[in-house]
């Protein structure tokens, strides 16, 4: 081989040997991989995992942490709602693998309701997407009750015990033996023991009813057999307040609703603290509630009852209560 040829040689050589190097350089530079394990050699390491490892919730109780099923594309929460109310929402703590990422972020609050979006980001840039779904458990809920009569307007208490103690989830019916017309009770509260409602003034009197509760995905009805269809509703003789929905605190100025019956013909309202009562604004009366107002100038402090005079000069009062006045 001459000289020349030599040269030229050598020098495809070289170019190609500067080609293959270039190319062994560039594919060094990353590699996605979604393994755990450390793969030896010159490749850069990108974790491509993407999935939650725990899901905790602390807002049951201060010494609880319900702590969720993770599967697929869920996040299953099992919320023991017969012995405490869902909250509306939650700061869950999320464990991920290493430099992953999840949104909404770990510690943040959210909607506690099934729906609800979670994408978790791993460092390679993979994404993975997993829905909130939340199972409320409970033991079957039960009420008894023995009376044979309730009066319309009256602010009630079934006694039973497992309620989910959730007003959005609870209603609360007569339901009428002779024709089978459900009417619904205005609902206030739900306990671990049952539900408190007003019974409507609307509702037909001196008629035989049922009382059905919805509570969850349960329909209940009294445990005790002979009060079945057997409630007689009595139309109230006289006027009447009760507590249903009474504010704890009020600031002056502003409007509260007191409830009852016949009280159509409501003349004068006052507060009581420290033996003596103080006028407040009657702004409007109707069969069933008063509109008051808290005058501007009224002493702050508690108030311990309140008082409607009806036009025919007769006092109504509800004690045991507890009004605060601020400014």
């Amino acid at each position: 081989m001459n000289n020349r040829n030599c040269i030229a040689t050598m020098s495809r050589i070289i170019i190609a040997s500067i080609i293959w190097l270039a190319v062994g350089l560039v594919s060094c530079k990353k590699e996605y991989v979604d393994k755990v394990n450390t793969i030896p050699g010159d490749t850069t390491h990108i974790s491509g995992m993407n999935y939650i490892e725990t899901f905790e919730i602390k807002e049951y109780s201060a010494d609880t942490v319900i702590k969720a099923s993770i599967t697929a594309d869920s996040i299953i929460v099992y919320w023991p709602s017969y012995s405490r109310a869902l909250p509306d929402s939650i700061a869950p703590v999320i464990a991920l693998p290493d430099s992953a990422t999840v949104s909404p972020a770990s510690g943040k609050k959210v909607a506690f309701k099934t729906g609800a979006l979670y994408t978790v980001t791993s460092a390679a840039g993979t994404v993975k997407k997993y829905v909130l779904k939340v199972s409320q458990l409970s033991a079957v809920p039960w009420f008894s009750f023995g009376s044979p009569s309730l009066t319309l307007g009256a602010y009630f208490s079934l006694s039973g015990d497992q309620f989910w103690q959730d007003t959005s989830q609870t209603k609360v019916y007569f339901v009428s033996a002779k024709t089978g017309t459900p009417y619904q009770a205005e609902l206030f509260q739900v306990g671990i023991s049952g539900p408190r409602f007003i019974i409507p003034l609307s509702i037909p009197p001196n008629e035989l009813y049922d009382i059905k509760v919805v509570n969850g995905p349960f329909t209940i009805y009294n445990a005790m057999e002979s009060r079945r269809n057997a409630v007689n509703l009595i139309y109230p003789t006289a006027a009447t307040l009760n507590a249903a929905g009474l504010p704890s605190k009020l600031a002056r100025g502003t409007e509260f609703t007191v409830r009852g019956a016949l009280l159509q013909n409501a003349a004068s309202a006052s507060l009581y603290a420290g033996g003596v009562y103080t006028p407040i604004e009657l702004v409007s009366s109707a069969i069933d509630r008063v509109v008051l107002r808290i005058p501007p100038g009224m002493a702050t402090g508690a108030y311990t009852r309140v008082r409607v005079i009806t036009a025919d000069g007769l006092s109504k009062f509800i004690t045991g209560i507890s009004i605060t006045i601020t400014e």
